[in-house]
């Protein structure tokens, strides 16, 4: 996402975001609400800023993988372009086990997040993993340009 140029809205106000890991087997895409970017003397995480931050979970395994997630989407968002879709994937769950996380069986690149149960927050969503959307309305993407949130998941 070279200088922000994805940012222009499209249907809905939405940008489309393409994504897929690294072999190739798994490949998505989907709307998403423009994100809040980085400018120069806008680095503070207390600074307003307009549009969508995704967040960066300090949970020990997101942590240790370095995700940064999209909006909680319904299931039905995700457009698989690919043969394979979520239920193709191998996933892994810890904790409470209310959070699957989806994980390519071949690469092991990581897909998505989903919350299935009530847990007083929300349920039936999931939350694509950024680091392995590629492009932006038809434009490169570099997850490192946006500006993040921080998610307490080590605490949640």
């Amino acid at each position: 996402m070279t200088s922000n140029s994805c940012q222009s809205p499209g249907e809905n106000g939405k940008i489309k975001l393409k994504g897929r890991c690294h072999c190739g087997r798994f490949s998505w895409e989907f709307l998403h609400p423009p994100f809040a970017t980085r400018s120069i003397g806008n680095e503070s995480e207390k600074d307003p800023v307009k549009g969508f931050r995704p967040a960066r979970c300090n949970c020990s395994l997101c942590s240790m993988k370095g995700y940064i997630f999209s909006t909680f989407l319904k299931p039905s968002e995700i457009i698989w372009t690919s043969q394979s879709n979520l239920s193709d994937a191998s996933s892994y769950t810890f904790g409470t086990n209310t959070v699957h996380h989806y994980f390519c069986p071949v690469d092991g690149c990581a897909i998505a997040a989903y919350r299935d149960e009530d847990n007083g927050l929300v349920t039936d969503v999931v939350a694509v993993t950024l680091n392995c959307v590629y492009e932006a309305d038809g434009r490169d993407f570099d997850v490192e340009d946006i500006f993040k949130r921080v998610y307490d998941g080590k605490n949640a």
